[in-house]
């Protein structure tokens, strides 16, 4: 199928309505008027195409080509009632020829939302374009595009409205950037610029107003200013800027600008490899990798991608100064035709994007998808109604509220037309959701009594259930009670991790018990934490004779009785078994005296069934006195030299588990 050329206000294209020498079109005859079309699409200026093709069909009513192409003019400029009339009358007048023509009338009811009427005509096109050329070709295409309507069924429990006509006005707004509950920025065209400008809206008192200047370093840039995305520390704002090159096409690139004290810094083109000469990178959004450096995810047509624009991701390099080579998303997020305006909410591991790629209610539909970089889950249309039959992109949310842009219809706002893109505000019911809530805490082995206190500060993480995986959803670090709390959507499938000294353990919960639950709040059981100290245990009445390395017999119970046995009740940790002298003698004599001494107790517990590569010797001498040998006045200090002598174990690797269990 011939790829449809995509006019997207998000992708800011420079509308070049400019005629070299006034055309009067009535009066020229259809070989001219040919040959001006063909220059109208080489500028892509749609109107005037829009125009010439209207002639051509007046000169030529019976050429069903012309009227086909009308239609996609008029589908490229999004306005789909006139584009489906004239599919119509391009199918009508060569029915057995133009059976394309069919497919795109339907999908145009499709995408004017009537849904019954675009099911009938999609049928008749099956039942009569299945053998032809048109369908083999695009089969994969076709059958997404008829399978969307099963999307129809999946209704969001979220309430969506057009914002009124103080922000949207008769052109185009598009990317908004939440602030708060109440301020957002978004671009929209400046007339006194004559490109692209950002501005923002701010609701007082149920009314929304709209000033602009938001960033005073981006005000003279020059250039269409898009889409654009703050970095999680709110320093440095990522932005799309576009441009015409010498062929007349437009490229979009990726700026930075930093915050320093109270001033942006003028604005950055990034270098290669985020922005490559003569191919689109766009629809910047940010968050943070396990090094805190800045995680790029962005819209790009560059080479080896699945399609036309696909989602890459690429990592600051904070060593080096620059970004990495970008990566693409890989097939479960991107398609043979195109990826948009990509949105990472990094509260919930989410990635929101638009595509016409995959099933969806018409044009471009928002899609979700959860991980990271190259690890993701299958991507799922996230439904009526914030979806239609229109295209919606610019997904962005905070909370349980957000905006996104859409060119369909609302009469509730008396927007008739489908040809401009307007935003759009929506807010989720959180009757849909649950409170699961839980608590940590640990056990020291060490402890006969096995005494337990909550844990804070230890990482809870909270993964969702894919179609073939878990993925991260969202996490949080336990509070001073050891208590943590996920507000999550009631039909999905969870489970709880936590880590302790690289061991992980899972608590699953399932949507079946969510449903049964029938409350707001689900109490998890607590989840019990083998604490594993890194101090060290001094083994008390453990004595040598003097001068002497060897056990004596009420050591040897000592050791069998606290040491020997709590190596046999953790056989997954290892540890060293250190000895200490006091300060008489020579250095280099106790060093010596305590590695014997220390190699005595290994050799005892080895002989007694402990596995030697778990116990390690250390004789450290007079170098870690617990106290002072000496009393400041320089008289011995027998009791402290009494503490000093002693033997002690550490633990220096364990392999820990978690057990949960209620509390």
């Amino acid at each position: 199928m011939r790829k449809i050329l995509i006019i997207l206000i998000g992708t800011v294209l420079l509308f070049n309505n400019k005629i070299s020498a006034q055309l009067s079109i009535e009066n020229l005859n259809v070989s001219q008027t040919k040959k001006f079309i063909k220059s109208s699409q080489r500028t892509a200026n749609i109107d005037l195409t829009i125009s010439l093709l209207e002639h051509l069909c007046s000169l030529s009513p019976q050429n069903d080509k012309a009227f086909f192409n009308l239609g996609l003019a008029y589908y490229n400029k999004r306005e789909y009632s006139a584009a489906s009339e004239k599919f119509l009358k391009s199918y009508e007048l060569n029915k057995q020829k133009n059976v394309s023509a069919l497919y795109f009338y339907s999908k145009m009811l499709k995408y004017n939302g009537q849904v019954a009427e675009a099911i009938n005509n999609f049928t008749e096109f099956k039942k009569i374009g299945k053998r032809t050329k048109f369908y083999s070709q695009n089969r994969k295409e076709i059958e997404s595009e008829i399978a969307g309507f099963n999307v129809d069924s999946v209704k969001n429990n979220v309430k969506i409205a057009r914002i009124d006509n103080e922000i949207n006005n008769a052109g185009a707004e598009f990317s908004p950037i939440i602030l708060d509950e109440n301020r957002f920025i978004y671009s929209a065209f400046n007339n006194e610029k004559n490109a692209f400008s950002l501005y923002e809206a701010s609701k007082i008192d149920n009314k929304w107003t709209k000033s602009d200047n938001v960033i005073d370093a981006l005000s003279n840039l020059g250039y269409s200013i898009g889409s654009g995305s703050f970095s999680k520390d709110s320093l440095r704002f990522y932005f799309t800027v576009c441009k015409e090159n010498w062929q007349n096409k437009t490229i979009c690139e990726i700026y930075v600008t930093s915050k320093s004290s109270e001033d942006w810094t003028s604005p950055i083109k990034l270098e290669k490899p985020v922005n490559l000469t003569n191919y689109t990178s766009k629809h910047p959004t940010v968050t943070t990798n396990s090094k805190n450096a800045d995680v790029l995810y962005f819209a790009s047509d560059r080479p080896y991608g699945y399609g036309g624009l696909d989602i890459w991701f690429t990592e600051y390099d904070i060593k080096n100064e620059m970004f990495a080579e970008p990566k693409n998303l890989g097939g479960k997020v991107n398609s043979k035709h195109d990826e948009i305006t990509p949105f990472y909410d990094y509260n919930s591991h989410c990635l929101f994007f638009s595509s016409n790629g995959f099933q969806g209610l018409g044009g471009f539909d928002i899609f979700k998808t959860y991980g990271d970089k190259r690890k993701w889950s299958s991507s799922n249309n996230i439904g009526k109604p914030l979806n239609s039959g229109s295209d919606d992109f610019f997904y962005v949310l905070k909370n349980n509220a957000g905006y996104l842009i859409s060119n369909r219809s609302d009469s509730a706002t008396g927007k008739l037309e489908t040809c401009c893109d307007d935003i759009f505000a929506f807010e989720y019911n959180i009757e849909n959701k649950i409170l699961l809530k839980g608590s940590v805490y640990s056990i020291n082995p060490i402890k006969y009594d096995n005494e337990s206190t909550f844990s804070e500060n230890i990482k809870v993480q909270l993964y969702i259930k894919g179609d073939d995986d878990f993925y991260l959803a969202d996490e949080q670090l336990a509070n001073l009670k050891g208590e943590y709390s996920f507000l999550v959507e009631k039909d999905n499938d969870y489970k709880v991790m936590v880590s302790s000294n690289n061991k992980e353990e899972f608590l699953t919960v399932n949507a079946n018990d969510i449903k049964a639950a029938n409350t707001d709040t689900i109490n998890l059981m607590a989840i019990s934490i083998d604490y594993i100290p890194t101090e060290a245990f001094t083994i008390n009445d453990v004595y040598y004779a003097y001068n002497d390395y060897q056990l004596t017999s009420e050591a040897k119970d000592t050791i069998s009785k606290k040491l020997l046995a709590f190596l046999n009740n953790n056989k997954n940790i290892s540890v060293e078994i250190a000895s200490h002298t006091d300060n008489k003698g020579e250095d280099s004599y106790n060093i010596e005296l305590s590695q014997k001494r220390a190699q005595s107790v290994v050799d005892f517990l080895v002989t007694n069934g402990i596995d030697a590569t778990r116990l390690k010797a250390k004789g450290y001498g007079e170098n870690f006195p617990l106290t002072a040998n000496a009393f400041s006045d320089g008289t011995d200090n027998e009791t402290g030299r009494s503490q000093n002598r002693r033997t002690e174990f550490r633990i220096i690797s364990a392999e820990t588990s978690l057990m949960v269990e209620n509390k």
